[in-house]
């Protein structure tokens, strides 16, 4: 005859770091740190510097 208890398993999303909210701190892509930045700015401003970063690699000289 076997006797059935209920499992002792526990799931790692009932700790309690996951049973509250975490809100968004200052300097971490709040609407307020983000309400003063032009995003288009910045994005074209990374790609040429990622452009300029590809063209040195290709003209610079390669190890044997």
């Amino acid at each position: 005859m076997r006797f059935y208890a209920p499992s002792q398993a526990r799931s790692k999303k009932d700790v309690s770091g996951f049973t509250k909210m975490k809100y968004r701190q200052d300097g971490q892509a709040s609407k307020r740190d983000l309400a003063g930045k032009d995003a288009r700015a910045d994005i074209e401003e990374r790609e040429l510097e990622y452009v300029f970063d590809l063209d040195r690699r290709a003209l610079a000289p390669r190890a044997p």
